[in-house]
C-alpha cells in the first residue's frame, strides 16, 4: 500500500518525529507499504515551514527584547538562518521519505493542471463556491493517478483538509465516485491520529478505569490546564484586544473556567515490547478581563468607563503516555493542541 500525506500533516510536525509518526513508520515497515510525496505538497512544506520560522523567530526576537529591558542578565537574541534551517527541514523530509521508497515524488502533468481549472471553474470537489482550490485538486488528481499504477488500486491519503476533501468525516461522495470512475479506491483519513486508531490493539488490561489511573499518575488534567493558562492565555488576549481597542491599558485576561473531556484512547505498539496510549481531549474555556475607557463628561471632567469582555473557546489536545511491558505509565507528552 502507498501513503500519501497532504501539507498539513507534515507541517503539523515539522520533524516528523512524534508517536504518531513512529507509528506510522512501523505500519509502513510491517505492511512493506511506502511513502509518497506530492511536488505540489513538498513545495508548499518548504514554503510553509520557512514562513512559520520566520514568524516564531520574529516573535522570539521581540520577546527577547522585551526580557532585556527586564532582566538584569542579558537574554540570548538568536537570529536564525531561515535559508539554512529550510534545508535542513527540507533533508529531513527526503532522508524519511528515501527510507520507505527509493522513488518517493508523485508528479504532476499539464493535463492535470487544466482539469483542475476546469474543476475550479464548474466548482467540482475538492473545488468548491467559495474557494477554487486548485492546489487541492492537483494533489487529488495526482494521487488517482498513483492508484492506477498500484497491482490492488489502493492508496491510502491523509488531509486535513475536510472542507475540500470530506463529508461527514469520510471521502466526499463525488470523489467517491470520481475514485470508482478511474478503477481505484482512496481510503482517506482525516488525520494521522485517524489512520492510526484504524490499527490500534486492543489490550483488556487498558480500559477506562485504567486510563483514569494513569492520567491521574501523569497529573495531565493539571498540565492542560496549566498549558491553557500559558501557551493559549496569550492568544486569547490578543484576539480580545480586538474587541477593545478603544479601550486604554493591555488586556489582562482571566481564565475563568476550564472544563475538559476525554473524547477516546487507543493503544498502538511502541519500541520493543513496549505500548503507547494516544489519548483525545477537547473542552470549553471561559476567559474575561476587565478594561477601561477614559472620557470626558459635559463639564470637561475625566470619566473612567470600567467594561467586562467576556470570551469563550473550545480546545483539543492529543497526548501520549508510554508504557512498560508490563502496561505501567512511565512517561508522556502533548502531541497536538489547538483552539476555536
Amino acid at each position: 500500500m502507498q501513503v500519501v500525506l497532504d501539507t498539513n500533516i507534515i507541517l503539523k510536525s515539522p520533524r516528523m518525529d512524534n508517536d504518531l509518526f513512529k507509528a506510522l513508520y512501523r505500519y509502513l515497515e510491517t505492511t512493506g507499504s511506502s511513502l509518497k510525496l506530492s511536488t505540489i505538497v513538498k513545495k508548499e512544506i518548504e514554503a510553509g515551514y520557512k514562513k512559520r520560522l520566520k514568524k516564531q523567530n520574529r516573535e522570539y526576537l521581540l520577546s527577547s527584547k522585551y526580557l532585556n529591558g527586564l532582566t538584569m542578565s542579558e537574554v540570548p537574541i538568536i537570529q536564525l538562518d531561515y535559508d539554512t534551517e529550510t534545508k535542513l527541514f527540507m533533508d529531513n523530509v527526503n532522508k524519511i521519505y528515501s527510507r520507505f521508497s527509493s522513488n518517493y515524488l508523485i508528479d504532476y502533468t499539464n493535463e492535470m493542471c487544466a482539469e483542475s481549472v476546469r474543476r475550479a471553474l464548474e466548482k467540482i470537489k475538492p473545488c468548491s463556491e467559495e474557494k477554487e482550490e486548485i492546489r487541492d485538486t492537483i494533489i487529488w488528481l495526482s494521487t488517482l493517478e498513483l492508484a492506477k499504477t498500484n497491482g490492488d488500486k489502493k492508496v491510502i491519503f491523509i488531509s486535513e483538509n475536510i472542507k475540500e476533501f470530506a463529508q461527514d468525516n469520510k471521502l466526499h461522495p463525488t470523489l467517491i465516485q470520481d475514485a470508482k470512475d478511474n478503477g481505484v479506491e482512496i481510503l482517506y483519513y482525516t488525520s494521522l491520529s485517524d489512520f492510526i486508531q484504524t490499527y490500534a490493539k486492543n489490550i483488556n488490561e487498558l480500559n477506562d478505569e485504567a486510563i483514569d489511573n494513569i492520567e491521574e499518575t501523569a497529573g495531565i488534567r493539571e498540565e492542560l490546564e496549566k498549558f491553557i493558562n500559558i501557551q493559549f492565555s496569550p492568544i486569547f488576549a490578543r484576539h480580545m484586544s480586538r474587541r477593545c481597542s478603544d479601550y486604554i491599558d493591555d488586556v489582562d485576561i482571566n481564565i475563568d473556567n476550564i472544563d475538559l473531556n476525554r473524547d477516546y484512547y487507543y493503544v498502538i505498539d511502541g519500541d520493543d515490547e513496549t505500548c503507547s496510549i494516544i489519548a483525545s481531549y477537547s473542552g470549553e474555556v471561559d476567559s474575561s478581563a476587565i478594561v477601561y475607557k477614559q472620557d470626558y463628561d459635559y463639564d470637561g471632567e475625566i470619566t473612567i468607563e470600567r467594561k467586562k469582555f467576556t470570551n469563550h473557546n473550545t480546545v483539543n489536545f492529543e497526548v501520549v503516555y508510554r508504557l512498560t511491558e508490563n502496561f505501567e505509565y512511565y512517561n508522556h507528552d502533548i502531541l497536538n493542541s489547538d483552539y476555536n
